[in-house]
C-alpha cells in the first residue's frame, strides 16, 4: 500500500470505521488505495477489494460503491463532531 508523499511523517486526524479490525484513514484521503482490502492485480494495473471483489478503478482518488466499511457512515459522523465542535467553541 504506497503512502502519499504528505503523510510520509504521519498524520494527525483519522476517520475509523470497524470491520471486523479498526481501519484509520487520513480525514482528507479516504481511499481505497490506503485500505488492506485494496488488492493488485496484473503487475500494478487493475486493483481489486478482497471482502467484495469489485475491481477499483478509482482506487487511489475514492472507495468503491460496495465498500463493506461504512465509509460514507464514518465520513458523515465525523464532519458532524467536527461541526459541533467548531459550534461549541462559537
Amino acid at each position: 500500500m504506497a503512502v502519499p508523499a504528505k503523510y510520509a511523517r504521519g498524520c494527525t486526524e483519522y476517520v475509523t470505521v470497524n470491520y471486523p479490525m479498526e481501519i484509520g484513514f487520513p480525514v482528507d484521503m479516504v481511499v481505497c488505495d490506503l485500505c488492506p482490502f485494496c488488492h493488485t492485480e496484473n503487475s500494478g494495473t487493475r486493483f481489486r477489494c478482497l471482502e467484495t471483489g469489485e475491481i477499483l478503478p478509482y482506487h487511489n482518488k475514492d472507495f468503491g460503491l460496495r465498500c463493506p466499511l461504512g465509509l460514507y457512515e464514518a465520513i458523515n459522523a465525523y464532519r458532524n463532531s467536527k461541526n459541533n465542535n467548531n459550534e461549541e467553541d462559537n
